[in-house]
C-alpha cells in the first residue's frame, strides 16, 4: 500500500509540475499550489497510518465489549515504555456493537491487572464488556475522582486524567423467541 500511495504521490507532482510549466500563471499562484500540495502529501500521509491496521492512541469508549488485550512489558534496559493493546467492539446506541478497533494506551501495572484479569475470562470463553473512567491523577495523592477535584486549582497544576478500567462477564444476548409451531 506505502508503495502504491508513493507512485499516486509522484504522479501527482509530475502533472503539477507539467502544469506550472505550461501555465501562464504568475510565481505566486505556481508557489502557493505547491506548497499545498506538498502540506496536503504530509497531511495524507500521517492521515493513511490509521487505516494500515495500527492501534490507535484516540481516547477509547466508556464501554465497550473486549475482543482481545495484550500487554507489552516495560523493558527498562531495552528503553522500551511497555504498553496495553486492546481490540474492542464499542456498543451502538440501539445495543448492537461495532466493528473492531484496536486502541493502544501506555502501560500502567493497574490497567494490567486488569487486562490480565479480562484476558483469563476471554480465554474461558467467557464475553467480557469493559468500562472505562477517567480519574485524576494527582501527584501529592493516590488517585482521586473528577469530582473530589479542587475546582479553584490553577490550570498548570491540574492533576492529568488517567483512565481506570472495569471488567466483567458479560449476560449472555437476548435471542428473539421461536415462533409456534
Amino acid at each position: 500500500m506505502s508503495l502504491g500511495l508513493a507512485i499516486c504521490y509522484a504522479a501527482v507532482a509530475a502533472l503539477l509540475l507539467n502544469l506550472n510549466l505550461a501555465s501562464a500563471w504568475s510565481w505566486k499562484v505556481k508557489a502557493s499550489t505547491i506548497a499545498l500540495v506538498s502540506v496536503l502529501y504530509g497531511v495524507s500521509w500521517f492521515g493513511i497510518i490509521g487505516l494500515e491496521g495500527w492501534a490507535t492512541e484516540e481516547r477509547m469508549p466508556e464501554r465497550f465489549q473486549l475482543q482481545w488485550v495484550a500487554i507489552d512489558e516495560p523493558d527498562p534496559q531495552a528503553n522500551a515504555a511497555g504498553g496495553i493493546y486492546f481490540w474492542i467492539r464499542h456498543f451502538e446506541e440501539d445495543g448492537r456493537t461495532s466493528a473492531p478497533r484496536a486502541y493502544a494506551l501506555p502501560f500502567a501495572e493497574e490497567d494490567a491487572d486488569a487486562a490480565r484479569d479480562a484476558l483469563a475470562l476471554l480465554q474461558e470463553g467467557k464475553r467480557v464488556e469493559g468500562r472505562i473512567t477517567m480519574q485524576s491523577l494527582d501527584p501529592d495523592r493516590e488517585r482521586i475522582d473528577e469530582e473530589v477535584e479542587d475546582a479553584a486549582a490553577p490550570p498548570g497544576d491540574a492533576p492529568q486524567e488517567q483512565p481506570s478500567f472495569e471488567f466483567r462477564e458479560m449476560a449472555p444476548p437476548e435471542l428473539p423467541p421461536k415462533p409456534a409451531l
